[in-house]
Order: C-alpha cells, then sequence, then structure tokens
C-alpha cells in the first residue's frame, strides 16, 4: 500500500473538485417556492426604496415650503418698507405741488428784497 506525498489532509482543498464547481455555477431552479421566495425579496426591496423616496420627497417638500415662506415674508417686509419710505403717488405729487408753490413764493419774496436792496445801494450811491 502506500500513502505517501498524495492528498490525504483535511480542508476546502481536499472537497471533491466537481462538489466546487456546482457551489460556483448559480442554480436557476424554477421551484415555484425558489421564485415566491426572489419575488418577495425584490418586493422587500421595492419597499425599502420606496421609502426611501418618499421621506427625501418629503424633507425636500419641508425645505422648499420653508423657502418659500421665508421668500414671502422678506417680500412682504420690503414691500411695508417701501410703503414707509415712499408715500402713494398721489399724496407725494400733491406733497410736491405744495411745496413748489412755496418756493416760488418765496422766490417773489426774494426778488422784491433783492431789488429793493440794489434801489437803496443806487440811492447811496448817487448821494455820495
Amino acid at each position: 500500500g502506500g500513502g505517501g506525498a498524495g492528498g490525504g489532509g483535511a480542508g476546502p482543498s481536499s472537497l471533491p473538485l466537481s462538489a466546487l464547481e456546482r457551489s460556483a455555477i448559480p442554480t436557476y431552479s424554477s421551484s415555484a417556492q425558489d421564485d415566491e421566495a426572489v419575488h418577495r425579496k425584490l418586493e422587500g426591496f421595492a419597499g425599502q426604496y420606496y421609502t426611501l423616496l418618499k421621506s427625501q420627497l418629503e424633507q425636500q417638500r419641508i425645505f422648499y415650503e420653508g423657502r418659500l415662506e421665508a421668500m414671502r415674508r422678506e417680500h412682504e417686509i420690503a414691500m411695508r418698507q417701501n410703503e414707509r419710505r415712499q408715500p402713494a403717488t398721489p399724496h407725494l405729487i400733491s406733497a410736491l405741488k405744495q411745496e413748489r408753490n412755496q418756493l416760488e413764493q418765496r422766490t417773489v419774496t426774494l426778488r422784491r428784497k433783492h431789488k429793493k436792496v440794489s434801489n437803496d445801494a443806487v440811492f447811496l450811491e448817487n448821494m455820495n
């Protein structure tokens, strides 16, 4: 007999080659049980994916609704500040017309005073 250097050791390398080959090749069983297991697994993945998408969309909705609300508030504040800075146009026009009339009256008064001072200066020069 003789059991010398030939491989009698235990471990994965001692498995028959045909068993290793069989484990490496995927089995495509057509049994109804296997098909149902694959279907349930895919449905589970689809459910997880749906939940993830729904969560992300909800977060985006909340984020953008918040941004939109902030922009609305900023717009309202800006509009209120504009109203305070600039009275309504008819009021502004009325105020400007009133100011123009006052300036015209002041101009007439100053021209009269200027003419009187000029006449007085001419009179004084003629006296000397």
